[in-house]
Parts: C-alpha cells; sequence; structure tokens
C-alpha cells in the first residue's frame, strides 16, 4: 500500500506545482464507474468562515448530491471530529461555528448534517496510532508529537479558546486513549520536553516552530505517522467503496494529494475529473 502513495520528494513537487499554478483551494479529484462517485476534497486548514475555500465546498457538495441521489453515500472528514465532547460537537449544526471550531472538517460535517449524510473519520484509532508510533520512537517522543499536532491546531482555531484550556482538554483525551501507567501527560510535561530538544524556550505563538516540528521531511514520527493513516485511510476508502458507497472525502492537500497516486491505482473506476484538468 504504502509503495502507491506519492513519496515525500513526490508531495514537494506537488505543491511547487500547485503554486505555479496560483490554484484556489480546495484541491480536488473525482473517480467515478456507473452511479458510483468519489469527491476527494484537498483542503488548507483554516478555521475561518470567508475564507473562499468553503464556497469551493459548496459547490463540490451540492454537485455530490445531485449525483449521488437515491444512492448510499457517506461523507469522511479528518480530525476524529466524533471523539469531541457532545457539547462541543453540536456546533457542526452551525456552518461558522463549525468552521470556527473544527475547520474544513467540522464544515463538511455541518453539509452532511443539514443533508441527512452520514459522517465518520476512517483514520486509524488513537490507541492504534498511539501504540504503532510508541512502540518504534517510544512514549516522549509520542505524546510531543501529538502534543504539536495540538499547539499548531490551536494556532489556527478562532473560537478564542485559550491555550491551557485547549491543550489540556486534548491531552486528558491523549493520556486515556495511550493507556500509559504513570506516563505524565501535563501541560508542564510537554513544555519540557519541547525545551529539552530545541535551544529557544517554549512559546505557544511560534508556528514556524510546529511547522518544522511536524515536518515529515525532519520528523520520523510525523513521516510514521502520515504513513499510518495515509495507509489506513486508503484502506476504508477502498472498503467503502467495494460496499457501493459513493464518497464525499475532506483531507488537508498533503492527504490529497499522497492518496490521490494510490486511490487511482487500486480503485476501478471509468471517469477521472480534477482541479487541474486531468494533468498530472
Amino acid at each position: 500500500m504504502n509503495s502507491y502513495l506519492l513519496s515525500l520528494e513526490q508531495l514537494s513537487n506537488r505543491f511547487l506545482e500547485a503554486a505555479a499554478r496560483h490554484f484556489a483551494y480546495p484541491y480536488w479529484f473525482i473517480l467515478s464507474v456507473g452511479h458510483q462517485h468519489l469527491y476527494y476534497l484537498g483542503a488548507d486548514h483554516v478555521f475561518i468562515p470567508e475564507h473562499m475555500q468553503f464556497r469551493g465546498t459548496d459547490f463540490l457538495w451540492r454537485q455530490f448530491l445531485d449525483r449521488t441521489e437515491g444512492h448510499t453515500r457517506l461523507a469522511l472528514i479528518e480530525g476524529r471530529l466524533h471523539l469531541v465532547e457532545e457539547d462541543r460537537r453540536a456546533a457542526v449544526a452551525d456552518a461558522e461555528a463549525a468552521i470556527r471550531n473544527f475547520g474544513e472538517s467540522g464544515y463538511v460535517a455541518h453539509l452532511a448534517h443539514r443533508a441527512g449524510v452520514s459522517w465518520h473519520c476512517p483514520e486509524p484509532s488513537e490507541e492504534r496510532e498511539l501504540g504503532h508510533l510508541s512502540q518504534r520512537f517510544g512514549r516522549d517522543a509520542t505524546a510531543y508529537h501529538y502534543f504539536a499536532r495540538q499547539v499548531r491546531q490551536w494556532q489556527r482555531v478562532t473560537s478564542g479558546e485559550t491555550f491551557d484550556a485547549y491543550l489540556s482538554r486534548y491531552l486528558a483525551r491523549f493520556a486515556g486513549a495511550a493507556g500509559w501507567s504513570g506516563y505524565d501527560f501535563s501541560l508542564d510535561h510537554m513544555r519540557a520536553l519541547h525545551d529539552a530538544a530545541h535551544d529557544h524556550p517554549f512559546d505557544p505563538e511560534a508556528c514556524q516552530c510546529f511547522d518544522l516540528d511536524l515536518d515529515p521531511g525532519s520528523s520520523p514520527v510525523s513521516l510514521a505517522s502520515l504513513d499510518f493513516r495515509d495507509t489506513q485511510v486508503v484502506q476504508e476508502i477502498i472498503r467503502l467503496w467495494q460496499s457501493g458507497a459513493s464518497l464525499f472525502v475532506m483531507y488537508g492537500a498533503a492527504h490529497a494529494f499522497r492518496q490521490e497516486a494510490a486511490l487511482r491505482r487500486l480503485l476501478p473506476h471509468d471517469e477521472f475529473e480534477t482541479a487541474w484538468n486531468g494533468t498530472n
């Protein structure tokens, strides 16, 4: 499976191509056979309701609904939104709140909720991913990777929640998922892990620091996480496709670029459309 995903070099070239084309998010591609359609959107991770990618998402969502009317259809989204507390997850009923709290994933959950379409996250569980990464890299490196992901997300979120409240809630969830008896998932420990690995003190506003920490080109943990997640998502898409379901998928652009290569090889289809007019 991994051999079908784009390599990091190929992924870098795709982003260079995107920059040269001055394309507008979301990137998208569509695979079709008969009445069955896979719409895959590659998003910019933004939490701003006015961002133009949400207009593009609206257009593609309406097209998806029209083309799949009367047939089994599902929405798949990034981010394990189903694990969010029920009272916070209720924000998906409102478009603006969905975006401000959960970005593009929240918005697709909102669209699906409004249309009566089921949605879920096709990623491996946190228990499985934490176990997989900790076996290879140890608990500290794995915990810090999860922490860094949430720090970077907090930097993008526009809901106004404080850093300590936002991160503490997620760290408590990660601690429960990991099940590592006696391990310290506190904010103080995560800050200490950061400071031990960097030549500057922890700063929750330092976007560049956490971009580098999460770069799969320089972080083996991030690369392993990316491979593990992308492989699981492709497998789940294949399973649902084989069941006859049409799918509307919204993930970050890097996932879309990587998975497109695999899905075009592994899913039977007789039509292919893309934002880039079929060129690769």
